[in-house]
């Protein structure tokens, strides 16, 4: 999973840092990002989902962090959360252009129908 996935990355990093005494700073650096990537309050993927409320993933098609959309997705199913995802044609950071794009529009919209939906 994705903290064995960090501690690997993180492993191999201080492999090739420790071959040279000026890297300590580089080395401290590691155990520090390591530390961001196993902790749910910065990494939702490492979290536990268990009394998680209803929830709406939205993610763009041209989107760097798509995966995780789709990751985090099926982890919340795997826990048997009630999750929605919706799938947009578009780029990342959409949603700053919600007078502008209709895209943002309609993802506006389907924040709203969610909000509807499940705050009563």
């Amino acid at each position: 999973g994705l903290p064995q996935l960090a501690t690997t990355v993180c492993t191999r990093m201080r492999m090739k840092l420790d071959r040279e005494p000026r890297n300590q700073l580089e080395r401290e650096r590691m155990e520090e990002y390591k530390s961001l990537y196993t902790d749910y309050r910065i990494s939702p993927l490492v979290g536990d989902f268990a009394h998680f409320p209803p929830s709406l993933i939205m993610i763009c098609t041209h989107d760097a962090i798509y995966d995780d959309g789709i990751m985090l997705y099926e982890k919340l199913k795997s826990y048997h959360r009630e999750v929605t995802l919706l799938e947009y044609k578009s780029f990342h950071g959409v949603l700053n252009f919600v007078t502008q794009s209709v895209t943002a529009d309609n993802m506006m919209n389907d924040v709203a129908r969610f909000c509807d939906q499940h705050l009563k």
